[in-house]
C-alpha cells in the first residue's frame, strides 16, 4: 500500500478511537438517562453498536478531512 493511503487510514482509525471515547463518556455520564437506556438488556447491543458506528463514521470523516487538508499545505 502507498504511504498516503496508510496515513489516511490511520487518521480514520483515530476517528473511531475518538468515537469509542464518546460512547464510553455517554455510558459513564448517563446524560438524561441515555446511558441507562443503552445498557438495558431489552434493547440488546444494537443501539450501542449503531451509536458507536455512526459516531465513528462522523469522527473518522472529520479526521480524514483534516489529514487531507493538512496534506494539501505541504
Amino acid at each position: 500500500m502507498t504511504p498516503v493511503i496508510l496515513v489516511f487510514a490511520a487518521h480514520a482509525a483515530v476517528g473511531f478511537v475518538l468515537a469509542s471515547g464518546l460512547v464510553a463518556a455517554v455510558l459513564l455520564a448517563d446524560p438524561g438517562g441515555l446511558g441507562t437506556l443503552l445498557r438495558l438488556p431489552s434493547s440488546g447491543p444494537l443501539p450501542l453498536v449503531l451509536l458507536w458506528g455512526f459516531s465513528g463514521l462522523t469522527f473518522g470523516a472529520v479526521q480524514f478531512g483534516a489529514a487531507l487538508w493538512l496534506a494539501a499545505e505541504d
